[in-house]
Order: C-alpha cells, then structure tokens, then sequence
C-alpha cells in the first residue's frame, strides 16, 4: 500500500500476529498432538497387555506386551474378530462379553500368569461407544503371594499337615456331607508315644524330625481323599471319608506296625519311636464333631493306658 506516497509493508506488521496465532496453536490448541503423542508411548512402552477393539469386536491394534502374552496376535489379524482371534482364550472372552473385571490364568510357555482383565468403554465426542479397550495387568506375584499366605493360615509349617483350625473347619465340613448324604467316616486320633523322652534325651531337633518324619508318612499311606492334621504337639488326626470301621482299623494297625519298625537317622543315630491311636466312627446319633472327636479322644487314652504302640476303637 502507498498512502500519501508512504511505502508500507504490512507483511511486517501482519509476522507477529501470525507469530502468535502460532504459539496459541501450540500451548493451547495441542498443535504438534502432544496428548497423542504421550498415550502412544504410553501404549506402546505399558507393561500390561492392551489390545484395542472397535464397536464390532474386531482387532485394531495391540502392544507389545499383548503380542508377549498372545503369539496369535500380528498385524495380519488386524480387521477380524476377538473371538476368532483368540479363541482358545475362553476364560478372557468371558469377561469381554460380561464387560467385567476379574482374573484369568494365563499360559506363559512352560509356567503360568495371573492377570486382571480390565475393559474401557470408548465413545466419540457424541457419546457413542466406537470400541474398548481391553486391558491386562499382570498380578502373577500377588496371587502367589495370596496363595502362600493362604497356605500358612491352613498348614502345620513343620509336617506340611493341616493345622488345626483348618483340619477342624474340613471335619465340620464332613460332617455335613455325612449327615446330608447318609454316609460314614471314621476318625483316627494318633500321639506319638514318650515324645518327652525324645525330645529329652536326643534333642528337640530330633523331636521336630520325628515329627516331620511322621507327617510324611502319613501323607505318603493314606488316600488323598483323607484328611490329615496336625493338631498340636505331637498329636495328629486323620479322616477317613467313606470307610468302615473294620476297614479302618485294618489300615491304622499296619500303618502303627510299619512306623514301629522304620526308624528316622538324627545325627547318624536311629531313633525309633512307636504310637498310640483311638478310632471312632461317625454316628447319627452324633449331632457334633466335637462328639466323634471325643470318643476318639477316649480310645487314644486307652491305648496309652494299656501300654501304648496300640489302636483301640471307641464308638457309641
């Protein structure tokens, strides 16, 4: 323009306007998608899985520990469905169809994983659902650690036995069983005869490998249907679901007789020892546990008092 002969550029005065358009751009406005950018790396570098999926289920993208945990995720899959996709994931796809939070064990090569499985809604700036989200998070280390704290509170740390209060809760629990089914147990009550005098004389070492000696045994003769406590000190109990009283006592005095004649080694010197137990069976007429477990308790006395390393029965 020349305004009274005057030269004017006003490209010069327009630069610093367009200048700050341009820094308004990028503050305010996210000019260069910084906010993009940021869930890009964060999606990529996560060390949850994340796979994300549209409205219709089918795949549109995945990160790398996704593709860790699911060798059949790659971009050739990128288009079809979840379900044909990993199929063989039935617990995973579950919880996609229930839109839930929850667990799924995972197969890791020659081990497994714990994952909690998250799902986020995505919807547009209409609010309308365009896909989810799927996320998951490795909690491996926690459910191992909930399941060691598990095993603690249940098991007798010396014999690998149930301890009592656990032993107890499964004894209540046959009862039940026994009294709605109409079915039998038997009860054995054991006590390592003159366990002082071992303790005593070779060492508690020697009585806690005695001890565990036993809870070995045990575990190895009897079924794994049987429940088997320690419930303190040097006496044990053993449930025997759906067995006579004949029979149980046929199993408890070979067992009595073999541990009498199988000594332990503690420090290079054998130590035998020898038990006293008490049977009893359950009866209808017993409305308790602490009723069965008290004739059992009594047939125990008994066996000590008639010069132990004996199985005497006790029943109603």
């Amino acid at each position: 323009m020349n305004p009274g002969n005057v030269s004017i550029n006003y490209v010069a005065l327009i630069l610093p306007f367009s200048f700050s358009l341009i820094l308004i751009a990028i503050f305010k406005y996210d000019f260069l998608a910084l906010k993009t950018l940021a869930r890009d790396v964060l999606f990529e570098k996560s060390s949850d899985g994340m796979i994300l999926i549209d409205n219709t289920s089918r795949l549109m993208d995945y990160n790398p520990a996704a593709a860790e945990l699911f060798q059949e995720l790659n971009n050739s899959m990128k288009g079809k469905t979840i379900e044909f996709i990993l199929g063989s994931q039935i617990d995973l796809l579950k919880i996609l169809n229930t839109n839930d939070t929850s667990d799924i064990k995972i197969s890791l090569g020659d081990s497994y994983g714990y994952f909690e499985v998250k799902t986020v809604t995505i919807k547009n700036d209409f609010g309308n659902i365009v896909g989810r989200l799927i996320n998951l998070i490795n909690i491996t280390e926690r459910k191992n650690d909930q399941e060691a704290l598990k095993i603690l509170a249940s098991t007798d740390a010396l014999t690998n036995l149930y301890n009592r209060n656990r032993f107890m809760q499964l004894a209540n629990l046959q009862m039940e069983c026994s009294s709605d089914y109409n079915t039998n147990f038997t009860l054995l009550m054991i006590d390592i005869d003159h366990f002082k005098h071992i303790n005593d004389t070779n060492g508690h070492a020697a009585g806690d490998a005695v001890l565990a000696h036993l809870g070995c045994e045990m575990k190895k003769y009897f079924r794994r249907t049987d429940i088997i406590g320690r419930l303190g000190g040097e006496e044990f109990a053993v449930i025997l679901p759906s067995t006579s009283l004949d029979a149980a006592k046929n199993i408890t005095e070979f067992f009595c007789d073999m541990i009498s004649k199988e000594p332990i080694i503690c420090g290079n010197k054998p130590i035998y020892f020898t038990l006293s137990i008490g049977i009893s069976v359950y009866d209808r007429r017993l409305e308790t546990f602490s009723e069965v477990l008290k004739l059992a308790d009594e047939a125990l006395y008994e066996s000590k008092e008639n010069g132990r390393n004996r199985v005497t029965v006790k029943v109603l």
